[in-house]
């Protein structure tokens, strides 16, 4: 029998992710097996709001905590905590680590393959749209910063917010808002959104949606 393919998976939120890698897993099969890390998993909310809030919008970040509840928190104060996640997933042998968020990083060492979803995401969007791409982000605060990513391709961006931890409801009015638009797709720009949200977002809409876990899922599964 083959050993299994291992995978560390890194939220910059608390692990376990139970909304995210149990999907991730089905997608991939039983030739992985995931270990997951999470860049806030030695702190509480307290001290995330106290020692780690964001200074602007463009240093913004959201995910989940083990409660379920949804956090905010600055990228720049949480790099080293993922660098330190980084460092013992690879002491643990893993084959390729993936970045559970579709936000940009940078600056980080590593020796095993490391999949940063967005760069990936990006480099589709270029080939896959011609003119205008809707886009959702969880928090309205992010909104500048996903244009200014999204200039170099040259499209007209249509962006509308709602967290993928809140209110369904919410995230169906924005659907319907990006419906409006002359977005030829629409991204849902976060790990945090999955295969129900996808499904529903194409119901409300007819346009093709794209979901980051399952574009990585099949990448990963392409690879190994």
């Amino acid at each position: 029998m083959k050993e299994k393919i291992k995978i560390g998976a890194i939220t910059i939120g608390q692990s376990p992710r139970k909304d995210l890698t149990p999907e991730i897993q089905d997608m991939l099969g039983k030739r992985f097996t995931i270990i997951e890390r999470g860049a806030l998993d030695n702190y509480n909310r307290r001290q995330i709001e106290k020692e780690l809030s964001p200074e602007n919008g463009h240093d913004l970040l959201v995910s989940r905590l083990r409660d379920n509840s949804e956090v905010q928190f600055s990228k720049k104060r949480i790099m080293p905590l993922v660098q330190n996640c980084i460092d013992e997933l690879e002491q643990r042998r893993v084959e390729v680590i993936l970045m559970l968020c579709t936000g940009e990083f940078s600056s980080l060492c590593h020796k095993a393959l490391l999949i940063e979803p967005q760069k990936i995401i990006h480099s589709l969007l270029s080939r896959l749209i011609r003119e205008s791409l809707g886009v959702l982000v969880p928090a309205p605060e992010q909104a500048d910063q996903i244009k200014e990513r999204l200039k170099k391709l040259d499209l007209e961006v249509e962006i509308q917010t709602a967290s993928p931890y809140k209110d369904l409801e919410k995230f169906a009015a924005a659907i319907s808002e990006l419906d409006k638009t002359n977005a030829e797709m629409i991204l849902l720009d976060c790990m945090g959104y999955n295969i129900q949200m996808k499904k529903r977002a194409a119901q409300l809409t007819g346009k093709n949606i794209l979901l980051p876990r399952t574009i990585i899922c099949a990448l990963l599964k392409e690879l190994f």
